[in-house]
């Protein structure tokens, strides 16, 4: 307002102050800013002057109050549904009140339904299904009103449902010897929360009626006030609780394996069922099961022409109804037998031919031999094959004509036998090994033998031992007339007649003879009436072989005995290596080195010079010895003496 509400005062002094009484003024000499309640407020004016002199006046400011308050209405949340079994709505909240104000105090705010536990609230209120309508006012201290209307909107969406639906099949047994029934039952009674229209059957045949064997599927629908349906669904099974029959042809088949097979197929009628009765139709079926129980085949009618492998098998027929839809059992009945297959047929067991071979090839031909029967069988498996010897034969030497029987044995044990000959046989030479052709050394008397481990260097043969081998020999003995090469033949035979020959070279050689001729050449006298002796030694190899290592010896000791004495003084050949000066005829004796050699026919000599001294005219006469040697063939020792 400004200061319009302020007082003016003069004084004729002046004005010392003017105020007001106005407590709620921010200041005491002005209304400006005031601020002031609705209705009418009394201000009063003092003023002041110097001298303490006052005057006063009073105001009348009256407030109306002429703004309506103001409602807001709640928009969402008005559509509720029925609660539950009931057929309306409580409102447990506020959610249903608006919200509102006024620019003053005291207010009031009200709505319009009546049912409703309070005027001031909806909480509580409950409401029918359907729509209503419940308008809300505001009023303020000066009689300003406001007002906004809502509508709730309580909707009935709960299904009516079945005080008595069937909640499991209902069965009811087929008559004897037919395959229908009569069956009856209740109509289920609908209910709702608010009220039920109508209960119809949508579905299935009616109660009453009769029905063949099988499943039948009933629907009752029932629609309440507020088009609200449920369905009341059962099931009515008319069942056939006469057992069929079935009879099987016996509790065991036994059959071979077809021929070639090792199976066993099951001729038409073979395994038929006997009989199958049943007041309703019928569906055969039938499983073949292994010794453990597992189905290996199955099929509809009739197990005729399924094949069986070997061992036994389980054949189940099994009747089963047709209407038996849910396969309770009821209308089954079972029969079993057992099929027997067994394997009778023996393998097929092919020999190896008749054969000959040489000894020499007995091991790896018999071990070949042996691995060429086989034999074929009508069922997987090992075949065993065995063989023996079931007679013999026997040749000569080793030889022999063995009969084999050959078996092929099944695992069924069905066994099967084939013949074959081995025969071994000998047409094969010893292996003659000859010895070298070598020397032969006639003895003294002129004559040697050789034997057969002289030629025979370790012959054997393919079949004959070595001991059992025959040896002949064209000449074992020989003579000075032998002399030379001479062409033996040595033959060997084994038991069976064969012959192998061979020539070995025998050099036949005569006795090896050394000729030793010992002669004084000369004998001079010197001045001291010593003497010079020269002797001469004369060496020839008389026999038809070569001598080797040729020795003289001369021992001029045991030639001039004491007291004489001898010193060589001279030893020389032009044929033969001397022992000079080695020589001294008492320490060593030997002329030659003993290394030469001489041929046959060979001759040589040899010059001795001795000077003999201190021999006394009774002393003599005086002999001497001279000895050769030599070495022959086979290491013979020859020798020959000269005495003189």
């Amino acid at each position: 307002m400004g200061a319009d509400l302020d007082a003016t005062a003069m004084d004729n002094c002046g004005i010392l102050a003017i105020t007001h009484d106005f407590a709620s003024a921010d200041d005491s000499t002005t209304l400006d800013g005031a601020i002031f309640p609705t209705g009418t407020t009394v201000v009063t004016w003092t003023a002041t002057d110097s001298a303490g002199n006052e005057v006063s006046c009073s105001v009348m400011i009256t407030v109306e109050d002429s703004e309506d308050p103001t409602i807001t209405c709640p928009t969402s949340g008005l559509t509720q549904s029925a609660d539950m079994g009931v057929c309306s709505f409580t409102m447990l909240g506020q959610g249903f009140d608006p919200t509102a104000s006024d620019n003053c105090a005291d207010s009031s705010l009200t709505h319009d339904y009546t049912v409703a536990p309070s005027s001031m609230t909806l909480a509580g209120a409950t409401f029918p299904v359907g729509s209503t309508d419940v308008t809300w006012t505001i009023t303020d201290a000066s009689g300003n009103t406001a007002e906004c209307t809502i509508t709730i909107v309580v909707v009935d969406d709960q299904l009516p449902t079945f005080l008595n639906c069937p909640s499991d099949t209902l069965t009811i047994a087929a008559d004897a010897d037919v395959c229908e029934s009569n069956a009856t039952w209740s109509a289920p009674i609908g209910s709702d929360n608010c009220a039920v229209d109508t209960v119809i059957q949508t579905a299935g045949p009616i109660s009453g009626s009769p029905l063949a064997v099988g499943i039948y599927e009933i629907t009752y629908e029932v629609s309440d006030t507020s088009g609200n349906t449920s369905e009341c669904s059962f099931v009515i099974e008319v069942i056939d609780t006469q057992l069929p029959t079935l009879t099987c042809p016996g509790n065991q088949i036994t059959a071979a394996a077809d021929p070639g097979m090792c199976t066993w197929t099951a001729p038409d009628g073979k395994l038929s069922l006997l009989n199958n009765f049943e007041n309703c139709p019928v569906a055969v079926t039938y499983a073949l099961l292994d010794n453990a129980g597992m189905v290996i085949a199955s099929g509809d009618d009739d197990a005729s022409g399924e094949t069986f492998e070997l061992d036994s098998t389980m054949v189940c027929y099994y009747s089963i109804e047709t209407e038996d839809l849910d396969m309770n059992g009821l209308l089954t009945d079972t029969c079993c037998f057992w099929v027997i297959i067994q394997d009778t047929e023996a393998p097929m067991i092919t020999c190896p031919d008749d054969i000959t071979v040489t000894c020499e090839d007995e091991v790896a031909e018999r071990a070949a031999w042996l691995d060429m029967v086989s034999a074929t069988d009508n069922c997987d498996g090992d075949v065993t094959l065995t063989s023996r010897v079931i007679n013999t034969i026997s040749g000569c030497g080793s030889t022999v004509t063995e009969i084999y029987e050959f078996s092929a044995e099944d695992p069924a044990g069905n066994t099967s036998l084939c013949y074959a000959s081995f025969t071994l046989e000998d047409m094969t030479a010893p292996e003659l090994v000859c010895c070298a052709d070598f020397d032969l050394t006639l003895d003294a008397d002129g004559t040697a033998s050789i034997s057969i481990d002289d030629l025979d260097c370790g012959t054997t043969d393919n079949c004959t031992a070595a001991d059992d081998l025959v040896f002949t020999i064209s000449q074992m003995d020989f003579t000075e007339a032998d002399a030379g090469d001479v062409a033996v033949v040595l033959t060997a035979t084994d038991e069976c007649g064969n012959t192998d020959s061979c020539i070995i070279t025998v050099s036949v050689i005569s006795a090896p003879v050394l000729g030793l001729a010992k002669r004084v050449v000369e004998v001079a006298q010197n001045e001291d009436g010593s003497f010079d002796v020269v002797f001469e030694i004369n060496v020839e190899n008389l026999g038809n072989t070569l001598l080797t290592d040729l020795q003289v010896t001369d021992d001029l000791v045991a030639a001039f005995p004491a007291p004489c004495a001898s010193e060589v003084t001279s030893l020389t050949s032009d044929d033969f290596t001397v022992n000079s000066p080695a020589y001294d005829g008492d320490a060593d004796v030997n002329l030659l080195t003993g290394g030469d050699d001489l041929p046959v026919g060979d001759k040589g000599a040899i010059l001795l010079t001795v000077n003999v001294s201190g021999c006394g005219p009774e002393d003599g006469p005086f002999s001497n010895i001279a000895v050769g040697t030599a070495t022959g063939p086979n290491d013979t020792m020859v020798m020959d003496t000269s005495t003189m």
